[in-house]
């Protein structure tokens, strides 16, 4: 899937908020894997924004029965 760039936010790390992030490597999908040089903290940036997350992950996801056992159970 390739996203829209109006769906995608660019975002400083989470963690310590810090803005010197360095592009680490794209995924298959077109969205880069950023490290913070200050924390080291690895994410996806920019990101999907919290529009597209909650067409992604309605509240179906999380409720939803496993449509089949895990093998061995």
């Amino acid at each position: 899937m390739k996203w829209l760039p109006e769906e995608l936010e660019a975002v400083r790390c989470d963690f310590c908020r810090g803005a010197d992030l360095e592009t680490k490597y794209e995924r298959p999908d077109g969205l880069a894997v950023v490290e913070c040089r200050n924390c080291h903290l690895t994410f996806v940036n920019p990101r999907p924004g919290p529009q597209v997350i909650s067409r992604l992950y309605g509240a179906d996801y999380f409720t939803k029965e496993q449509s089949q056992e895990l093998p061995g159970h």
